[in-house]
């Protein structure tokens, strides 16, 4: 069974960004250009040495979308240059 958190009691955001849930860390928080990404570590060696960081962001609007189930094609979709 999950312990399920409805009010965020159990997130912690320490001055750096980092974010924890429960004690477990989850990402950091990280603004550019002013939007917010989450930054997540990947502790894979080799696919941080391709990458060259191990370091992965995303914005968050773009997770929730795809969270959603909203893909890239709808959003072109949506965003249609002829409109």
């Amino acid at each position: 069974m999950s312990k399920i958190d409805e009010r965020g009691e159990l997130v912690k955001i320490a001055d750096d960004g980092l974010v924890k849930l429960d004690g477990v860390t989850m990402f950091r928080k990280v603004m550019r250009d002013g939007k917010l990404y989450l930054q997540f570590r990947d502790s894979d060696r080799m696919r941080s040495q391709l990458r060259k960081t191990c370091y992965v962001e995303i914005p968050i609007a773009v997770l929730l979308d795809r969270i959603e189930g909203k893909s890239i094609a709808d959003e072109l979709v949506t965003h249609s240059p002829m409109e």
